[in-house]
């Protein structure tokens, strides 16, 4: 029987094997190669950088993210050399909710991500809780109104940088855009980026 290997990315805090952090002045990208008992055999890791353009602001170029990808899973491939003639059967990405990109009608990137941890909306979070009691927002979308999620800085957007937001076409998170790199169909399902 041919050996199967599974190519994942998740998160250092959720399975130990990825991590996207801009907590700090770089992220992190880990690939990791598993066997068909879930067991680690390779990994590989690349570093990248977080923009802060402003306080408070957090921002990340997609393209070097995606290299950062494309590097780490060069290297988990290489280390896994000793399982001659095993294939990869799937491959899994996730990303940290509410980061997400902004691309045009060509899936073409228009301005850097921005990232979860971006705060440059509080004051379109006030304004949504105005709008939005706190009760109906989440019985709405299972989540409280937070300048974390997706909402307030697509509104954040709309205001100060309309010019960009006429051109998108479409807003994904990380896994989408990733996903969509790698030419594989676009999910969206409803949970992939509530807020």
């Amino acid at each position: 029987m041919q050996k199967q290997i599974l190519l994942t990315k998740t998160w250092t805090y959720l399975y130990a094997d990825s991590t996207r952090k801009c907590n700090s002045p770089s992220g992190e990208e880990r690939q990791a190669l598993f066997d068909e008992n879930g067991s680690e055999i390779a990994n590989g890791y690349q570093k990248y950088s977080c923009m802060y353009p402003h306080p408070g602001w957090v921002e990340q170029n997609m393209e070097e993210v995606w290299e950062g990808i494309c590097k780490a899973s060069q290297l988990a491939l290489n280390y896994s050399v000793n399982h001659k003639g095993a294939t990869i059967r799937s491959i899994g990405f996730s990303s940290q909710r509410g980061t997400f990109a902004l691309l045009d009608e060509n899936e073409k990137l228009l301005d850097p991500a921005v990232v979860w941890s971006d705060s440059r909306t509080k004051k379109v979070e006030e304004k949504l809780r105005q709008l939005f009691p706190d009760e109906r927002y989440r019985a709405i979308t299972g989540m409280p109104i937070s300048s974390s999620w997706t909402l307030a800085k697509i509104v954040w957007l709309k205001k100060y940088r309309s010019e960009i937001m006429k051109r998108v076409r479409w807003i994904v998170n990380g896994q989408e855009y990733f996903l969509r790199r790698f030419s594989a169909e676009t999910d969206l399902p409803p949970l992939s980026g509530p807020g």
